[in-house]
């Protein structure tokens, strides 16, 4: 049984259908007038502000999903909803990755790549491999950084790291880090 974590009293009724690992950070109505839709609509409020970007899971009307974050670099700052990983009764096969596409302009000045850059924009995707990244180079300065999420293994999503994500160009590198 989940309970309240501000106050510990208020169980979550059996009938709410969130996964026994949730979270909830608030207090719980009483009393008539409230029931299954209202936990549902404000459950998905609570989960998202806890736990690290990037690395939380939940479950949430027969899906699961992953918490999302922001992606920066440069000027370029994105803030990724939370991705929709699976529906619970048709869950990847193992081995199935999940990652962001990143993409990136690098800095060019008369004809010469320079360090740095901005994230264009963010989108996510899956498959059975992580697709290969794209460097930016003084003729074509937009590269593409893809980034691992995690992937499944026995039925389960496993998060590749936690937190939001910085992106950051070098010359002869498109790499990216995760705040600690």
């Amino acid at each position: 049984m989940i309970y309240d974590t501000q106050k510990r009293t208020s169980p979550i009724p059996a009938t709410t259908a969130i996964s026994d690992n949730a979270s909830w950070g608030g207090n719980f109505p009483s009393g008539d007038g409230w029931g299954r839709s209202y936990i549902e609509n404000t459950f998905k409020t609570r989960v998202e502000s806890v736990g690290r970007p990037f690395c939380k899971t939940y479950f949430l009307k027969d899906k699961y999903y992953l918490l999302g974050g922001t992606v920066t670099g440069g000027a370029g700052n994105i803030t990724v909803p939370d991705l929709d990983l699976a529906i619970a009764d048709n869950l990847p096969t193992d081995g199935r990755h999940h990652w962001l596409k990143v993409s990136f302009e690098a800095y060019v000045e008369d004809d010469v790549l320079l360090t740095g850059g901005d994230v264009i924009s963010v989108t996510d995707g899956s498959g059975t491999t992580v697709p290969d990244n794209t460097l930016p180079t003084n003729d074509v300065p937009k590269g593409v950084l893809y980034i691992s999420l995690g992937s499944w293994l026995n039925s389960r999503f496993n998060p590749a790291a936690c937190g939001n994500i910085q992106v950051s160009h070098c010359l002869g590198s498109l790499t990216s880090s995760r705040e600690s």
